[in-house]
């Protein structure tokens, strides 16, 4: 993979240390999670904020406590990155550079110089909280691989962090469950966040796995955080973001025992698959500037395209085929099709042959006796927070003692700031939502 050898004995954590970019080609190059491990946590800002930083498979990220501020950051050197003006901006204004701990070499970085417009903060680690990594058994044999948050002064609480859709590892999509359990970490409970099963060092196929299946791993998380010592086996819930929302309603639908569940953005809450897919569907099409009569030819023709898939049916695979040539027809609206019934792989292992597209998670909820936090946010793009909103009101009404739903003003689907249903990147966000992490440090 190397474009240049320099023939010398180094190890990992010189390579990072090294300055310039990555000798690796860009496309296959990925963090190396142990030497960023060590740069990840919190670290105290001389003006009294937390600088949390945690890393994805490709970068670091920064948060800042005082004013939520989220950076993607870019690699100078292993030790040096530098921060847009938003979340992943390309010109550089900020530089936050690491300072090792020269007394181990598996130790964490002791401290971080964050340098803007001509002012240096220098922050020193905070130890709130040890992160470890572990391995636990899911129901069917997979190892599952993860990160333990234990706090330094535990409450007795503890959460399951749910990955969500796609090939997640422990820390999430651009880090964001690192983030929560950061978060939840802080605050005092312990958090166990797994990778998903196939991924970094868990077994398996998330692909040819159903939410039955990812359940189970999640069940197998609670049995795991109940074993610890220091957790209060009464108080030990689940939590996660997006597709985690259908995984953990299914678990708790087989037996899980979650003294609480707190769910971000998740369709879960109210819908089922199906909704929310032809919901995104429509949503990308008008932010793409499609009319509305072509934007109504796609959905009817992803509509026939769900219910063939989950029936099969000769009936389903008329109506799929009949929608496809009406809509393609129309040449501009070619990308925006699913296949015909001819071209679809029934046998095959993708979200719509794997995934229960019309499990219904409201039935769960209703049944649900804990603390439930339901945060949706505004201008989501994923999640019909409106229709998820009217839903779940009877519920919280029916128990207001333990279950809350927010909606999160000014917010796209990952928790991020937005100005619109169409602002649902990453790019142009300064970074997250106010309220939600005082939402989840007040959650019971």
């Amino acid at each position: 993979r190397l474009r240049a050898d320099y023939s010398t004995s180094a190890s990992n954590a010189d390579f990072e240390k090294l300055p310039g970019p990555p000798l690796f080609d860009a496309s296959r190059e990925t963090l190396d999670p142990h030497f960023y491990g060590r740069l990840s946590g919190r670290y105290r800002l001389q003006d009294g904020c937390l600088m949390v930083i945690t890393h994805s498979t490709k970068r670091l990220y920064a948060r800042n406590s005082c004013t939520n501020r989220w950076q993607g950051l870019k690699r100078v050197s292993g030790l040096v990155w530098t921060g847009g003006a938003t979340v992943s901006s390309a010109t550089p204004t900020h530089t936050y550079t690491f300072t090792l701990d020269s007394t181990s070499a598996d130790a964490p970085a002791r401290a971080l110089a964050v340098e803007h417009a001509q002012q240096r903060l220098l922050a020193e680690r905070e130890h709130r909280y040890q992160r470890e990594s572990v391995v636990f058994e899911s129901a069917d044999g997979r190892t599952l691989g993860a990160d333990m948050y234990r706090p330094v002064e535990a409450n007795g609480r503890a959460t399951v962090l749910v990955p969500g859709a796609g090939a997640q590892d422990r820390n999430g999509h651009a880090s964001l469950n690192a983030v929560l359990a950061d978060a939840l970490a802080g605050s005092g409970q312990t958090v166990l966040s797994y990778d998903k099963r196939g991924v970094r060092h868990s077994t398996g196929n998330w692909r040819q796995a159903s939410f039955a299946d990812l359940a189970a791993d999640a069940r197998a998380a609670l049995d795991y955080l109940r074993g610890l010592q220091d957790v209060d086996d009464s108080f030990v819930g689940l939590a996660g973001s997006g597709q985690a929302g259908w995984v953990i309603a299914r678990a708790i639908e087989q037996g899980a025992q979650a003294s609480h569940v707190y769910l971000i953005s998740a369709a879960g809450a109210a819908l089922t698959l199906e909704e929310q897919y032809l919901y995104s569907s429509e949503v990308q099409m008008r932010c793409a500037g499609l009319a509305p009569p072509d934007r109504e030819r796609v959905l009817r023709q992803r509509q026939a395209f769900v219910d063939f898939v989950s029936t099969g049916d000769a009936d389903s695979a008329a109506r799929l085929d009949e929608m496809t040539l009406l809509a393609a027809a129309e040449p501009a609206l070619e990308e925006w099709l699913m296949p015909d019934s001819a071209a679809v792989n029934l046998g095959a292992f993708d979200w719509y042959t794997t995934l229960e597209t019309d499990f219904d998670p409201l039935p769960v909820w209703r049944n649900y006796p804990g603390d439930l936090l339901l945060l949706f946010a505004e201008f989501d793009d994923i999640t019909p927070s409106s229709l998820a909103m009217q839903r779940v009101q009877p519920l919280v009404k029916a128990r207001p003692q333990n279950r809350r739903a927010v909606l999160l003003s000014g917010a796209q689907h990952r928790g991020l700031q937005a100005a619109s249903v169409c602002d649902a990147g990453m790019s142009g966000s300064l970074g997250f939502a106010p309220a939600l992490f005082s939402l989840l440090r007040s959650s019971r």
